[in-house]
């Protein structure tokens, strides 16, 4: 059999790239009993750490498909207590910023995308639904009948495979976005970097002040060092115009920044430009932009993976239902609803921050030489040093702030009630289950979905979102569809988060909306 021809031909949903956001895409639609094809150019194991900032969100929705443990078992760096500002890693510290203090509900887990996607593949390995095809290119799509069709290249060899949904995850590039006609919007070319990935053992001068992140100021080494492992593995951002491409002046320019004569093996460099821009759609027709293909934001924040993480969450559920003919497709313009305005103001949030690490230049004022910067820190008064201190702490949101998170088209807020991670069906938090039991049974008949019950007493709703006598109706990503205290208002919460914002206002049931000839339950 030809690698080719071991591909199907036909399949619910095909997703075209396998980076961390689509291999998660896969296996949430798994959870919901969805079968998924994704395909990836590459074997799917990058050897760059690229994104790192796993926020607390992230994780949740990581727990719901079973890697969650892997993760926090994987990470290899230093704590990540502070963010420190120095003059050279090996140099005067300017300033400190202090994750943990007053900020109590701070988590942030950090695991680079070279170590978090060979977990996302074991697991995707073991799935049933959730099938992988790397160094497979898809080279074109158009729409066919009750779906999409793409032309997929394998080992030479080409496929057409029908899709019912396409799902496009192939990163801040896009080449599907770009087939798909659907233009980007915002500002590009803000900054150019080169990311340059080495070797170095700099556990000595790093294991007393445990950063993943050191601002280094000095003016001839200046950018930002970022701790991946403390004996091996760093990236140095490097402001492009700083500095010529070649290997030697890289190496010189790094050893200038740390103020150390260490070994350093280059292990991979890459030209890095700052866009931020969001797709001015997230929807055509049965195909869908997640993840950098949907939005390109500055690094600063860490927001870009675990935005497009909130996108697969929110886009999976709605996808299936649909599928299956239990909602209405109107469900599916919510994704866009939802989704867009959050990666808008986490773009917006990114380029905040960005602008804001100038205060703390701002507050150090003129140096032009590291000899002027080591004058500078030395003869600062105690007021100076205080302005410093207030410009380094004011960065804090800029590591601490998940971003914004996708909220119910009904207008309804993100709730945080503590619940189990699953994601397979709804969720009614009651107060009295005898109550609910038979009128619970009628609906997931009746509309054949699951609902799964939660009493009231082992949830933490320090909010007050769940009145006395009420029940509380949630999505499967745990955003409120609505609340009631008779199980009429549960049903028409249902009935409206089926219908989508748009739709009829009447669920579809199974029985009542035909699959497609060419469609087979997963």
């Amino acid at each position: 059999m030809s690698l080719i021809s071991s591909l199907p031909q036909e399949i619910p949903v095909l997703i075209v790239g396998g980076g961390p956001v689509g291999i998660t895409c896969a296996l949430l639609l798994e959870q919901q009993g969805i079968e998924s094809l994704v395909v990836e150019r590459t074997d799917a194991l990058p050897t760059t750490p690229r994104a790192h900032v796993i926020r607390r969100r992230s994780m949740e929705i990581f727990e719901k498909i079973g890697v969650a443990n892997e993760i926090e078992a994987a990470v290899p760096g230093p704590e990540t207590k502070h963010i420190t500002w120095v003059a050279q890693l090996a140099g005067k510290e300017i300033g400190r910023l202090n994750l943990i203090e007053d900020n109590a509900d701070f988590s942030w887990t950090n695991l680079p995308q070279n170590l978090l996607c060979p977990i996302l593949l074991e697991r995707a390995q073991k799935s049933e639904l959730a099938h992988m095809a790397t160094h497979t290119h898809c080279m074109d799509i158009k729409p066919a009948p009750n779906g999409v069709s793409a032309r997929i290249e394998r080992a030479g060899e080409q496929i057409d495979i029908q899709a019912r949904w396409l799902i496009a995850a192939d990163g801040a590039g896009s080449a599907t976005r770009d087939k798909l006609g659907i233009q980007m919007e915002g500002h590009e070319n803000l900054a150019e970097f080169y990311m340059v990935h080495f070797k170095a053992d700099l556990t000595e001068w790093i294991k007393n002040r445990p950063s993943p992140l050191f601002w280094i100021l000095n003016p001839e080494g200046s950018g930002t060092l970022i701790v991946h492992e403390m004996d091996k593995s760093h990236v140095f951002m490097v402001p492009a115009k700083a500095v010529d491409v070649s290997e030697s002046e890289l190496v010189a320019y790094i050893k200038r920044g740390l103020g150390l004569d260490v070994p350093i093996e280059l292990l991979s460099m890459g030209k890095w430009t700052a866009h931020s821009q969001i797709a001015e759609t997230y929807r055509k027709g049965r195909s869908f932009l997640v993840g950098d293909a949907a939005h390109r934001f500055p690094p600063t924040g860490g927001l870009g993976l675990n935005t497009g993480v909130l996108d697969v969450h929110n886009l999976a559920w709605k996808l299936a239902l649909v599928d299956k003919g239990l909602a209405d497709e109107a469900l599916l313009d919510s994704y866009d609803t939802e989704c867009r305005p959050v990666a808008s103001t986490n773009a917006e949030t990114s380029m905040h921050n960005m602008t804001k690490l100038r205060d703390v230049y701002q507050a150090l004022g003129t140096f032009k030489t590291p000899k002027d910067l080591e004058v500078r820190l030395e003869t600062m008064t105690k007021a100076e040093r205080k302005s410093l201190q207030k410009a380094i702490e004011n960065q804090t949101d800029h590591f601490v702030s998940d971003g914004i998170l996708p909220g119910a088209w009904t207008g309804e807020p993100h709730p945080s009630l503590g619940l189990p991670r699953a994601y397979r069906g709804f969720k009614l938090i009651i107060g009295s289950p005898p109550k609910w039991a038979k009128p619970v049974r009628q609906l997931e008949t009746k509309y054949d979905v699951r609902i799964e019950t939660t009493i009231r007493l082992q949830v933490n709703d320090p909010d007050g979102l769940i009145r006395d006598g009420e029940a509380l109706l949630l999505r499967p990503d745990d955003q409120i569809a609505g609340k009631g205290s008779r199980p009429e208002d549960i049903e028409a919460a249902l009935v409206r988060a089926l219908a989508g914002p748009q739709g009829s206002g009447k669920a579809r049931r199974q029985q009542d909306q035909p699959r497609l000839a060419s469609q087979s339950s997963p």
